[in-house]
C-alpha cells in the first residue's frame, strides 16, 4: 500500500554514457594517430612524361602551330604576344564582369 503508483526508472546517472563517449574518443584518437603515422607509399622516381599517350594538349599545340604557319608575317606579329610584353599583365581570359576592359 505504501508503494507509489508510478515507479521511477533506476537512476544511474550519465556515467555509463560518459564512459562510452570517452572510450569512443580514445579509440578515435588512437585510430587517427595510427593513420597519420603510417608510411606513405613512394612514387616511382622514374615516371617519365613519355609514358602518357598523346592527348588533347598535343592536338591543341599542333592546331595552334598550323594556324600560325598559315599567317603571313604581319598577321603573325599581330597574333603573337611577346612574353616580356608590357601588355601581359593586362591580359585576362576571365569574363568582362570580373576584369574591366578598356574600350
Amino acid at each position: 500500500m505504501n508503494e507509489p503508483i508510478r515507479k521511477r526508472p533506476p537512476t544511474t546517472g550519465h556515467r555509463g554514457s560518459i564512459r562510452l563517449l570517452a572510450l569512443f574518443g580514445a579509440v578515435l584518437f588512437v585510430g587517427l594517430a595510427l593513420y597519420a603515422a603510417r608510411e606513405m607509399p613512394t612514387a616511382p622516381a622514374t615516371a617519365a612524361a613519355d609514358d602518357k599517350p598523346a592527348g588533347p594538349t598535343d592536338s591543341a599545340v599542333a592546331a595552334a602551330t598550323a594556324f600560325l604557319e598559315s599567317l603571313d608575317a604581319g598577321q603573325r606579329d599581330t597574333a603573337l604576344l611577346a612574353y616580356d610584353s608590357a601588355k601581359k599583365p593586362k591580359w585576362s581570359n576571365l569574363p568582362v564582369t570580373f576584369v574591366p576592359r578598356n574600350g
